[in-house]
């Protein structure tokens, strides 16, 4: 699918560190026409084999709200998945966070809604942040629950990452003092590397994360996904 993705938006990446031989984190990516793209960045509550299973009922449901129930837009894909999954699984304690975007490459334009995972995109070095809705898909979210949608026009040279907690939540640190990154550090990183050509961006953003990490254990999956217009 990286390749896949990599011949679409020539410019993007992917970071894909699994905690264990099975991931609760996963990605999505589905041509749906000559022009669009859907793409999301995705967490499961749990890492391991409850977190894989949810995954895998998870792309189960994202296909099926695309190729049978012929949803396109985010928020009504993320609606449908909602009520999928509840369905299909009763006694559902376990919840997916994801950031789902239909990204037009001609127009230039994303449309965007998630699940307690956020888009960021950075502007000549500036950081916006678009809210998901906090909710999960799934879990305690109750049937019926509406997710919000943005509508995004983006510009020449705008960074794009989706990303799933497991970043920012790292143990580590540059002394080995064991402390979290947290999200306000893992966003200085994401603007620094938007300065850089894709593949330093990348370089940037997994080195950093390696260099926290230090002789830590890893603690959660990590995906993170990036391109640039």
């Amino acid at each position: 699918a990286v390749e896949e993705i990599n011949r679409v938006i020539d410019k993007s990446f992917i970071i894909y560190l699994p905690k264990d031989v099975v991931s609760g984190d996963f990605y999505w990516f589905q041509q749906i026409s000559t022009d669009e793209i859907l793409l999301a960045c995705a967490d499961c509550t749990g890492h391991g084999v409850p977190g894989s299973l949810m995954s895998i009922v998870s792309i189960d449901k994202l296909n099926l709200s695309l190729f049978e129930n012929k949803l396109n837009n985010p928020k009504d894909i993320l609606y449908n998945i909602n009520n999928q999954i509840k369905s299909a699984i009763k006694q559902q304690k376990d919840g997916l966070d994801i950031a789902l975007i239909k990204y037009n490459l001609k127009n230039k334009t994303i449309q965007f809604a998630g699940a307690n995972r956020n888009l960021w995109l950075v502007r000549n070095s500036e950081l916006l942040e678009f809210k998901a809705t906090k909710n999960c898909i799934a879990g305690h979210t109750p049937l019926n629950t509406e997710y919000n949608q943005a509508d995004i026009k983006l510009e020449f040279g705008d960074f794009i990452v989706l990303s799933t907690d497991g970043y920012a939540d790292q143990f580590g640190g540059t002394k080995g003092e064991g402390k979290k990154m947290m999200t306000k550090r893992f966003k200085q990183i994401v603007v620094e590397a938007s300065q850089l050509p894709i593949a330093d961006a990348e370089k940037l953003i997994s080195n950093n994360y390696k260099n926290w990490m230090g002789n830590f254990e890893q603690i959660d999956d990590v995906c993170v996904i990036g391109f640039k217009v």
